[in-house]
C-alpha cells in the first residue's frame, strides 16, 4: 500500500511539473484580455474591446472570443485555431485567417499577415 501511495504521489509530481514547464518555454500559455485595438496608427475607444479575449492551450489550439457592436455582444464564433512559436518573441496564429504575434513582457500584439493596418493589444 505504501509503494502504491508513493507512486502516485511521485507521478503527480512529475504531472505538474510538465505543466509548468509547458508555460516557461510558451509563455502565451493562458487566458489574455484585450486592452486596445490600433487602426491606422490611432487607438480605438471601443467600450467592447476589455471583455475580448484570447486563450492559448499547451495543445497549440486557440480561441479569440470578440465582442461586437452596438451592445458589446459576444460574436458567433470568434476565432479558433492554431499558434505555432516562431522564435522567444514571434507567434504565429492560423484561423480563418493569419495573424502575427509579438510577445513584449506582459503584452502580446496581433497583426493581421495581410496588409491591413489592426493590430490588436492584449495583457494578462
Amino acid at each position: 500500500m505504501k509503494k502504491h501511495l508513493f507512486l502516485l504521489c511521485i507521478v503527480s509530481m512529475l504531472s505538474s511539473c510538465s505543466s509548468d514547464e509547458n508555460e516557461l518555454e510558451n509563455p502565451i500559455i493562458g487566458t489574455w484580455q484585450q486592452i486596445d485595438l490600433i487602426i491606422n496608427n490611432q487607438s480605438s475607444d471601443s467600450e467592447c474591446i476589455e471583455k475580448n479575449t484570447i486563450t492559448f492551450n499547451s495543445d497549440f489550439s486557440l480561441r479569440w472570443l470578440r465582442h461586437t457592436q452596438p451592445n458589446c455582444n459576444l460574436d458567433d464564433g470568434g476565432y479558433t485555431g492554431t499558434w505555432e512559436k516562431i522564435d522567444d518573441t514571434n507567434y504565429s496564429l492560423r484561423t480563418d485567417e493569419n495573424f502575427i504575434l509579438t510577445k513584449n513582457g506582459n503584452e502580446i500584439s496581433i497583426q493581421e499577415s495581410n496588409n491591413n493596418s489592426r493590430t490588436w493589444i492584449f495583457k494578462k
